[in-house]
């Protein structure tokens, strides 16, 4: 398929990551970035991102396996700022995974956060930062689940990157860990229709894990 457009310019804006970018490269089985990595869990032979930046945080990508479809790109990592980035692709989905502290998200756009917000709140206000200048639907529902402090919005995105002006649908996900740090999982496809992509996000992040106890 034609490749899924890149990660939204205000989440690139909004972590503000240091280091270079990395180009589309081959499938992968492991695939390391300083304390970031892209790993293959043995007992499955899918995917899984590690990092520890800002805090040891593990994730299964379940829907890409080592069959050689997969792609990766926009890998940056940075311990001592507190940031990873990086974005995963096959055929029918793109995935870009960003982790931060919370302010982090807001200092980088010399925004401060908003004051005396419940977690549900702070979610659903970093995911319309990390959407901001988008043409994503400003109506899509706000969905939180309090027990896991993780937050999603889907909705259908017409990006200006692409000349074609397709349509994606788009699943932007955000988690709170208790040390204060954020996860954002972008998922998007223009392949597989909406259900499909809501599915495998929710898929997703229902296996992040913070490490710390």
């Amino acid at each position: 398929m034609k490749k899924l457009i890149t990660i939204c310019a205000a989440c690139v804006a909004a972590i503000a990551l240091s280091g270079c970018a990395i180009l589309l490269g081959a499938p992968m089985t492991f695939k390391a970035f300083g304390g970031m990595a892209v790993k293959t869990r043995v007992s499955t032979a899918y995917l899984y991102i590690t990092t520890d930046a800002p805090e040891e945080i593990e994730v299964d990508v379940p829907f890409f396996s080592t069959d050689g479809s997969n792609k990766y790109g926009n890998a940056m990592y940075n311990k001592y700022g507190g940031y990873s980035l990086i974005t995963l692709s096959n055929r029918n989905i793109e995935m870009t995974f960003s982790s931060m502290p919370y302010e982090k998200a807001y200092r980088d756009l010399s925004k401060r956060p908003p004051q005396g917000l419940d977690d549900a709140a702070k979610i659903e206000d970093l995911i319309s930062l990390f959407y901001s200048g988008t043409h994503a639907d400003s109506s899509a529902e706000f969905v939180y689940d309090a027990q896991k402090k993780m937050g999603y919005k889907c909705f259908t995105l017409k990006t200006r990157y692409e000349m074609s002006g397709s349509m994606f649908d788009v699943c932007g996900a955000a988690q709170l860990s208790n040390k204060g740090n954020v996860v954002f999982l972008d998922f998007r496809t223009n392949q597989i229709g909406s259900e499909k992509i809501k599915s495998e996000m929710l898929e997703t992040i229902s296996s992040l894990q913070f490490k710390a106890k």
